[in-house]
């Protein structure tokens, strides 16, 4: 039953923009060198590129040539380079069949090879052209045991590109003429999954466990980056050492659109809650003009949490819609930059925080990743440029009780500037600025107030030499927070700030977050606490699902069956399997044959086929169960008949 997780939508994805060849016919036919680049850009590091593009003679350059090859060699020892032909034949095939490497198919192809399984729904009507490729057991690092990877023909025009589960959804996949009205993700999840379950679960994640739970996570985006760095992950670079880089490198493209950007993330309190906060501050946020003559842009802040065995505990999405409607406003915008501020509640443990920045607009992106330990004994310290009356009583990002801090996550001031923050703790801290230049140059900060459980301080920079330093906190001698920050000699512009507000009646939600993060985290008991104290208001469709799965792992069947059995609940698949082992578990064979028949419009399965035989010959139903074994009896050989192993299409 480890499937059965609670449904929460979140990504974080990387989206691709094609390999860019070297252009220019003439010149390729007079320099081999910029032809044979052009062919191996696809697999070509950043490093190598730009060591290769450096070297002037004859020599290096075919020196390098060997190396390359050589490194990706997987038996040196056989006269072959089997790496090169089968890169070779894999272009081919592309050019042949999918538009060239360019295409989302032919990268690809090129890089994970022919998929063990491949389906075309093409042509059917509900949905648009579609194919699902499946890959299994690749071998190639950081890549789960299998993948579901879904290309779509966008509205039955162009070429098929990948769906990336997140940021595209099943409204996508659905067709446009089927549409025709006001129809929802979730229904257009339904639609797809009566007719194509293989697919309708491809919508949700590309990685099937994830989907069969019904949740479109972070890992999809996470994947797929994976995917598509292979080059930079698979190669021993080491052997660049030997080539001298020449002078002024050329800037080399990479294969996703990352932008520079800076993520700051910091604990905080307010009202009974830890808070994690995260602020993301792009480099630059490209927009789009209308022909309303508005500029836009579509982003989605991102968060995944894990703890140190990469389960994931809490994730969330937050999408916002910028809008410009003069040239003054986005030129204001792109001189002075626009940090973006979010938060989350969390519980006690040690985590792995990923923070994303994403302007779907103009499919860029940029992304943070922190360790964090969160326990009783852990000072929230907030720092920035400016701490200031929240003004209300909304919960909002880097707030510690009745305090919010301004910050820039680049963490720089100017001596014009005040070190100002919050810390919370009892007992006086001792804070101080330590030069990182200089050990000896420790800048003291004893402009504290007691805010009665917390701390303020200020502390003017018009003095402080310009430099890097780290702001420290102490209790009784032993360093409890630290923050790194650099004061500047000239002054800089701040950033412009956009907060995520909530209301004070979103603690009652935040109780359920907090029991659905002690739930993911393997705490049942206190999971059941937190969802006790929910308002009865908030037992409702949306949260009675995670709600049951709690009393399932208590193995309180009946209250699982209570919870979920009733109209209110929409009988997803999780809630299907759920209802369905709880009905085994209370012995009522009847209702729970109901469930599992029901699973089957999901998908038709060998397990499930056992299960129905196994439920039908308790009951008596001889015929009925020799049907459903019969069933799996097929399915399992069908599955073995399958040609196994990706990349070997002849």
């Amino acid at each position: 039953m480890s499937r059965i997780q609670a449904a929460r939508f979140l990504f974080v994805v990387l989206l691709l923009v094609p390999f860019q060849g070297i252009r220019g016919d003439a010149d390729q036919k007079t320099d081999p060198w910029k032809t044979w680049l052009d062919e191996v850009r696809p697999i070509m590091t950043k490093a190598e590129e730009a060591v290769f593009k450096s070297l002037r003679s004859e020599e290096d350059r075919t020196r390098f040539q060997q190396l390359f090859w050589k490194r990706r060699d997987p038996d040196p020892n056989t006269p072959e380079n089997e790496f090169r032909e089968e890169y070779y034949r894999r272009r081919s095939y592309a050019d042949r069949h999918f538009r060239g490497v360019d295409s989302d198919r032919g990268r690809v192809y090129l890089l994970l090879g022919k998929p063990a399984e491949k389906y075309d729904f093409s042509g059917s009507g509900k949905v648009v052209d579609c194919e699902l490729w499946v890959y299994q057991n690749t071998g190639l690092p950081g890549l789960p045991p299998i993948l579901d990877l879904v290309f779509y023909r966008e509205n039955n025009v162009g070429d098929l590109k990948l769906y990336y589960p997140g940021a595209n959804t099943p409204l996508d996949i659905l067709s446009t003429s089927y549409i025709r009205g006001s129809v929802s993700r979730a229904q257009a999840y339904k639609i797809i999954t009566m007719s194509f379950p293989e697919l309708g679960r491809a919508t949700l994640s590309v990685v099937p466990d994830e989907a069969d739970a019904g949740l479109s996570s972070l890992d999809s985006g996470r994947v797929l980056s994976q995917i598509f760095t292979l080059p930079d992950r698979q190669i021993d670079r080491s052997y660049l050492r030997n080539f001298k880089p020449g002078e002024g490198l050329v800037n080399v493209s990479s294969t996703t659109k990352e932008i520079a950007g800076r993520a700051a993330v910091a604990l905080s309190q307010d009202r009974g809650f830890r808070f994690l906060n995260y602020a993301l501050l792009p480099d630059v946020i490209h927009t789009v003009k209308g022909p309303d003559g508005v500029n836009r842009a579509r982003i989605v802040l991102g968060l995944r949490v894990e703890d140190l065995k990469g389960t994931t505990i809490y994730q969330q999405e937050r999408p916002l819609d910028l809008k410009f409607d003069d040239e003054q406003k986005k030129a204001m915008l792109e001189a002075t930059k626009l940090v973006l501020r979010d938060f989350a509640p969390i519980v006690d443990g040690e985590f792995t925080v990923y923070v994303t920045f994403m302007n779907r607009t103009a499919d860029e992106f940029f992304t943070h990743k922190e360790r964090l330990r969160v326990s009783p004994e852990t000072v929230a310290l907030l720092a920035g440029y400016k701490v200031q009356d929240a003004g209300s009583d909304h919960f909002l990002p880097f707030r510690n009780g009745a305090f919010k801090v301004s910050l820039d996550p680049r963490s720089l001031y100017t001596r014009g500037d005040s070190l100002e923050g919050v810390v919370s703790t009892v007992p006086r801290p001792e804070i101080s600025l330590a030069s990182s230049d200089d050990p000896e140059n420790i800048v003291p900060i004893g402009s504290l107030e007691d805010r009665q459980g917390s701390w303020t301080f200020t502390r003017p920079l018009k003095d402080v030499r310009p430099g890097n330093y780290t702001l420290r906190v102490r209790l009784d001698g032993r360093e409890v927070a630290s923050q790194a920050l650099t004061v500047l000699s000239f002054k800089i512009k701040k950033p412009l700030g956009f907060d995520r507000s909530e209301s004070a009646a979103s603690s009652s939600n935040y109780d359920f977050i907090v029991g659905q993060e002690h739930l993911n985290q393997g705490d049942v008991d206190l999971a059941l606490g937190d969802f006790r104290k929910l308002p009865a208001a908030m037992w409702n469709a949306t949260t009675l699902p995670t709600i049951a799965r709690a009393y399932y792992l208590k193995k309180d069947y009946v209250k699982v069956v209570e919870l979920l059995g009733g109209d209110a609940v929409d009988k997803t698949y999780p809630v299907l399997l759920m209802l369905g082992n709880a009905c085994l578990e209370t012995k009522n064979l009847r209702q729970a044959a109901e469930y599992f028949e029901r699973v089957r419009q999901y998908g038709d399965t060998v397990d499930n086929n056992r299960v129905l035989g196994a439920i039908y010959y308790s009951l008596g139903e001889r015929e009925k169960a020799q049907a459903y074994w019969d069933r799996a009896k097929a399915l399992e050989q069908k599955s073995a008949e399958k040609t196994p192993g990706p990349g070997k299409e002849s």
